[in-house]
């Protein structure tokens, strides 16, 4: 009789047993879908952004930016290059070196220390008039076409058309300039 009891309560601890394997096993699975869930909500949120010197909103999340964001920012970077001074070309290259990725950073640095030796010794001013930016979120670069107006000392060159090249990285909502390139006269499309 005993035995049988023992049985009977065996069967009993084995039915709770897979009861509660069966739950174990659900909360296991739902525990991996809320992992995922908080993982995919990181990588993908979003935040809108209006600046107060900026009039555009725009929206990027952590691996994506938006056309108007490209372009309101290659902008700025073609404003802090071009838009130059004897006096404010330090600090111009300074700000957009904080804006460069470290795999094109020495090189770009070579390229406006020359650039600001230049500008310092004939006292060169310039301007950069953009007509037409063209953004590519997907490619992560913006073209970018205008007229380039220089002077040296008080003597006004030549207004010359140009045609700039800026693609940059993007990761966990950093925008870096990759490169920052002059486009040849035949070679204006990317």
């Amino acid at each position: 009789m005993e035995f049988k009891a023992a049985l009977s309560k065996l069967e009993v601890l084995s039915g709770r047993l897979h009861y509660l394997l069966l739950v174990s096993l659900g909360l296991l699975i739902s525990n991996i879908f809320l992992v995922w869930l908080v993982s995919w909500s990181f990588l993908h949120q979003k935040r809108t952004v209006i600046p107060m010197s900026v009039h555009a909103p725009f929206t990027i999340s952590d691996y994506r930016v938006d056309a108007s964001y490209l372009r309101q920012m290659a902008l700025f970077f073609v404003a802090e290059r071009l838009n130059l001074t004897p006096d404010n070309i330090k600090q111009a290259h300074e700000v957009i070196l904080q804006y460069t990725d470290p795999k094109f950073y020495h090189e770009f640095f070579k390229v406006l220390n020359q650039e600001q030796q230049e500008v310092e010794k004939q006292k060169i001013s310039s301007v950069f008039y953009p007509s037409e930016v063209i953004p590519d979120p997907s490619g992560l670069k913006v073209l970018i076409k205008g007229s380039l107006s220089r002077w040296v000392n008080s003597l006004a060159l030549p207004v010359v058309k140009k045609s700039y090249l800026i693609k940059f990285t993007y990761s966990s909502g950093i925008l870096k300039v990759l490169s920052f390139s002059e486009l040849g006269e035949n070679n204006v499309s990317y």
